[in-house]
């Protein structure tokens, strides 16, 4: 018994036959584009290497192409018909007299006649009844001028061809190549899924595998992953230092410019900036933020940072040496000229050696490299905290090329001697350092500047302002005969660090001042203690070995605190490891209580 399909026309019922029924279709090829033949597959992930699983896409202005990532984020998405494999068949004609198609074909049915729009959507619809091998359907108003593709299905057989709507006298065929150009461009996939910002990806072939797809996460807050809080805290005007008075003691670091205690974490975050604010106006100088625009590029192990800003730009590269195992994208330690620590070979964590002397050099005088020939020359930071702003930017550009393989989310900062004083200061002006290991640093690096002259045999203060460029040009004038004038110290600067991880590792050799990293380390746990983080500070302090040639008894720490602050793993429990001789006088430098902050 035939089926029955109601008519476009009121009342109008038309037979069906199972084995012969037609479909003719005229794909719109006006303003929106038709595609020939096009499969597209790929991954997606966030910014960080996640893949991202029931991710939507689609086409854009499309209805008919849809599809999620799997549980890796894989997905595959293709048209459903090949302009390339249209097939012109002898047997079906058709040609356009007026506002009438007229449609022969062998055999007998209904031919179900649709106008689409480039995305498969029906424009309009007529059915015509196909008797003898000829069928009559109307061309509505609004398909007159357009070019189609017009195919016909009977059955298993399909039928199609690209004709664009000529005049009155009928239709012409074009070759399948003329059809692609009609078809051209390819479509746009739209990439969406909750909590990430809709991403957008044009196609320009036929077959598009491997594509990459990588979406923002929209849902973390804007303070948790920046450089400093500096832009949403206000910061006070800041002492002149005619205006500053003698202080023995470490300064108190809960204490605010007009006396009032910081008893809170929420108070602490613009705390945390006064005192970023005071070493930079008295000791490192100035940290530019925010500069214009940070490009990464990506090739064979070299990541390229290029930083424009004041309208000049600049560009180095850095050395990326991936783990032996894991998988991308990978913490890693990013090393001053590679650093000289050892402990974590065994870990799934990257080396990106940074050569430092390219964006400060050293023993060329003041103001030489390439954070010079961006801010100048006379700019008031200091060789150190020109290298501390060099790996903010490196972060800059790990965050927008993930094809690098890091994860800028996990990383940790190291160097020895005076790599080791620029790793400390860069480690505590960037909250996204996630662990801090500076190594021997001595002064000017861990060490609290009232403690050094306590210590004869340390690197004097003086040392740290003529034998480099490691202070501001006015810290030795301002404060060389006056240390304890100092409004601020770096039992405050390593304290910024916290919650984060800092593991500083010392040796026993005079010059470097190690009893003064020991007590500045001790003061600065007493910061650590008062955000909860006792967990995330250890000193140690091991002698009896070259300078910067760590010792195998303090691997483990190395590789216990990455276990922790890297890999999302557990460590040892935090100490203060010193020979016997090394004493901190608690009452002799510290006059203040730890609160904890609530």
């Amino acid at each position: 018994m035939p089926m029955t399909r109601r008519s476009p026309h009121p009342g109008r019922f038309l037979p069906i036959h199972r084995s012969s029924l037609a479909i003719v279709s005229l794909l719109v090829l006006g303003s929106a584009q038709a595609w020939g033949a096009w499969s597209a597959a790929g991954v997606v992930k966030s910014t960080s290497g996640t893949v991202l699983p029931v991710v939507e896409v689609t086409v854009k202005d499309s209805s008919t192409y849809k599809t999620t990532t799997n549980d890796k984020g894989e997905f595959k998405l293709e048209s459903s018909a090949s302009v390339g494999s249209f097939i012109r068949s002898s047997k079906f004609s058709i040609q356009r007299s007026g506002d009438v198609l007229m449609i022969g074909y062998p055999g007998e049915g209904i031919l179900e006649v649709s106008l689409l729009d480039a995305s498969g959507s029906v424009l309009w619809n007529e059915h015509a009844a196909l008797v003898q091998g000829a069928a009559r359907a109307r061309v509505p108003a609004r398909g007159r001028d357009l070019g189609a593709i017009l195919m016909v299905r009977l059955g298993s057989e399909v039928h199609s061809q690209v004709v664009p709507l000529g005049n009155a006298a009928g239709w012409n065929s074009i070759p399948a190549i003329a059809a692609r150009s009609m078809a051209a461009p390819y479509p746009t996939l739209v990439f969406k899924k909750a909590g990430y910002a809709d991403t957008t990806l044009a196609l320009t072939s036929d077959i598009s595998n491997g594509l990459a797809v990588v979406l923002r996460d929209t849902t973390t807050k804007k303070t948790d992953f920046v450089e400093d809080y500096r832009s949403e805290c206000t910061i006070p005007t800041l002492p002149a230092v005619s205006a500053l008075t003698n202080n023995a003691f470490l300064p108190d670091p809960f204490k605010m410019l007009d006396g009032t205690a910081v008893t809170t974490k929420a108070q602490w975050k613009c705390h945390r900036e006064i005192v970023a604010a005071m070493l930079e106006k008295y000791i490192h100088g100035e940290k530019p933020r925010n500069p214009e625009k940070v490009e990464g590029s990506f090739s064979g192990n070299k990541l390229t940072v290029k930083v424009t800003d004041k309208g000049k730009s600049i560009s180095f590269s850095v050395t990326i040496t991936k783990p032996s195992s894991g998988t991308a994208p990978f913490a890693a330690v990013i090393g001053w000229d590679g650093g000289s620590i050892g402990g974590f070979n065994s870990l799934p964590v990257a080396k990106i050696s940074y050569p430092i002397t390219t964006i400060a050099s050293e023993g060329s005088g003041r103001g030489k490299g390439l954070f010079y020939d961006l801010y100048g020359s006379n700019h008031s930071a200091s060789e150190l905290m020109a290298h501390a702003w060099g790996l903010s930017r490196i972060i800059d550009a790990l965050m927008v090329t993930p094809a690098a393989g890091i994860d800028p989310k996990r990383l940790a900062v190291t160097g020895c001697s005076r790599w080791g004083k620029s790793s400390t200061i860069a480690g505590s002006f960037d909250r996204r350092v996630k662990l801090v290991i500076p190594q021997e640093s001595g002064s000017g690096g861990v060490a609290s500047w009232r403690i050094i002259p306590a210590f004869s045999d340390a690197q004097p203060i003086k040392s740290t302002y003529d034998e480099q460029y490691w202070t501001r040009q006015d810290f030795w004038q301002n404060f060389g005969s006056s240390i304890n004038k100092l409004p601020v110290d770096h039992h405050q600067m390593i304290g910024m660090i916290a919650p984060n991880g800092l593991l500083v590792l010392d040796n026993s050799i005079a010059w470097l001042g190690p009893q003064v990293g020991y007590g500045s380390s001790m003061a600065a746990k007493e910061i650590f203690t008062a955000l909860g983080a006792t967990e995330s500070i250890t000193y140690s302090s091991v002698g009896g070995h070259t300078h910067c040639a760590q010792p195998t008894s303090q691997d483990h720490w190395v590789k216990s605190y990455m276990q922790k602050f890297l890999l999302d793993g557990t460590g040892e429990p935090a100490k203060m490891e010193a020979p016997s001789d090394y004493k901190f006088d608690r009452a002799k430098w510290i006059n203040w209580t730890t609160p904890t902050l609530k």
